[in-house]
């Protein structure tokens, strides 16, 4: 859209204030609800969020509509994240608390990183079938001055639109398992 590289980055932001906020949510949350509950919820609220950001990237909403669902992606995230570690750790003895940790952030960063790594992949790929270069895209997002075509562009946006759409289908297998979490722990609850 002809916006600056940090613009672009300034996008992570709202991704990053969904994800504090959500933390410090569910930290009060948690005394009423369990941590499977705030794992289900959102899971479940990260397709919404991930059809409105697709939907304002295919359709070029204003750009504040589109941060304000990467924000509601941060939530949901911060929501599975924080309940997760939370419930993670109820499950442990005090002694093995660093090891428990260390998993969570280890499992969390392999995450993001193969997450990063599809998106990019689905991205290239959408922009080398619709253009043949792929080599704009890297020096676009490298901060190259590089004036890119409108079809470049147009793939790009098809690319991101791709990509959402990947994580669409991917929160709703999140949604399958928290389903299934929150299925046994309530089972469990009543067994004992």
């Amino acid at each position: 859209r002809g916006r600056s590289e940090s613009c672009a980055a300034f996008s992570v932001l709202f991704l990053t204030v969904g994800w504090s906020s959500a933390a410090f949510v569910v930290s009060r949350l948690l005394e009423r609800w369990s941590e499977a509950d705030a794992i289900l919820f959102g899971s479940i609220l990260m397709i919404p969020a991930v059809i409105g950001a697709a939907l304002g990237v295919a359709l070029t909403w204003p750009i504040p509509v589109i941060f304000g669902a990467f924000f509601v992606m941060g939530l949901s995230i911060g929501f599975v994240s924080t309940a997760g570690l939370t419930l993670l750790q109820a499950s442990a003895d005090d002694s093995e608390m660093g090891r428990v940790n260390s998993a969570h952030q280890f499992i969390r960063t392999i995450g993001i990183t193969y997450g990063v790594a599809v998106g990019g992949a689905i991205l290239l790929f959408v922009v080398g079938n619709q253009v043949g270069d792929v080599e704009v895209v890297r020096d676009v997002l490298g901060g190259e001055d590089v004036i890119a075509s409108g079809a470049t562009l147009d793939a790009i946006r098809d690319g991101l639109v791709w990509v959402l759409g990947f994580s669409g289908i991917a929160g709703l297998a999140c949604i399958a398992a928290a389903a299934v979490l929150w299925r046994n722990t309530r089972r469990l609850a009543t067994s004992t």
